[in-house]
């Protein structure tokens, strides 16, 4: 059980750690297209757009994530 615990762990920290790459890989994207002025403002309402998505899209992960270890916590699956 501490082991699957432990995984559950580890896999949280990995969400984390994808989601901070990610944004900084985009963030580089989004800054050398911010700097072209006709293309400005539209660059911004992408970014935005893509960093709610993202945000979203890893933090419902980090949820599943904690549902399932919270179910194993609570022995969901366990032979009685």
């Amino acid at each position: 059980m501490d082991s699957l615990k432990k995984i559950g762990g580890i896999i949280g920290k990995s969400i984390e750690n994808v989601k901070k790459t990610h944004k900084s890989i985009s963030d580089i994207s989004f800054e050398t297209l911010e700097k072209i002025d006709p293309i400005k403002s539209q660059v911004k309402i992408v970014k935005d757009i893509h960093e709610k998505i993202v945000d979203h899209s890893y933090d419902k992960t980090a949820d599943v994530n904690n549902e399932i270890e919270t179910a194993i916590e609570k022995g969901v699956g366990k032979n009685n």
